[in-house]
């Protein structure tokens, strides 16, 4: 019999699971049944997130946190990006600087792109772990210049692709359905965080033996 699979889940507020119910564990505790369930091997998860962190913030904690976290580990979720442009955005509605974003926006791509790296070059398995990057959704409909920004973020953010990394399509989940965000309308309830893991679960496991 194989050995269990191990996740591991980095990132944001999005990974803790802000904004579901207490003790809710957000998309982690589902998607790993998921994982399990496509792959019918048991599923070992270790998380390393923290709530409100930027991109910058979480490659510092990755690169601090030691290696044994995440060398093991087959697949990876990230969830980075939405503080560094709720932030630019903010500043924004102050400022109206639009330099402010672009700049978030390309440091932002940078940091994920260099949090990539090093989860790949960090791991110790034969192959890399398949990573599955989420991208941002705006909590700001009723802002038609950061709604831009996000997809122009969530269009550039598909460069980061490769054969193993792959980014999930949360966008378009929360646009359709806006009753998937929890009451303080930045983060997602319990049926939210599920759907979230339903997309990962998409993107599917291939590399990895049943």
């Amino acid at each position: 019999m194989k050995g269990p699979v191990r996740l591991f889940a980095t990132g944001d507020s999005l990974t803790v699971g802000v904004g579901g119910l207490i003790f809710s564990s957000g998309y982690v505790k589902k998607y790993q049944a998921l994982v399990s369930q496509a792959l019918k091997r048991p599923v070992d998860k270790k998380v390393l997130a923290r709530p409100g962190l930027t991109s910058g913030e979480l490659l510092q904690l990755l690169l601090n946190a030691p290696p044994s976290d995440d060398q093991y580990a087959h697949i990876v979720t990230l969830t980075a990006g939405s503080n560094d442009l709720l932030q630019a955005g903010r500043q924004y509605l102050v400022t109206k600087e639009d330099a402010i974003v672009w700049s978030a926006i390309n440091e932002c791509l940078h940091n994920i792109g260099s949090i990539v790296d090093l989860l790949i070059k960090r791991s110790r398995n034969q192959a890399p772990p398949l990573i599955r990057i989420a991208n941002i959704y705006n909590p700001w409909p009723n802002q038609p210049d950061f709604d831009r920004w996000i997809r122009l973020f969530n269009r550039r953010l598909l460069y980061i692709q490769s054969p193993r990394v792959a980014v999930g399509n949360m966008y378009s989940i929360f646009q359709q359905h806006p009753q998937l965000l929890s009451l303080d309308r930045l983060h997602p309830n319990n049926e939210g965080y599920a759907r979230m893991a339903y997309v990962f679960d998409a993107l599917g496991y291939q590399g990895i033996s049943k």
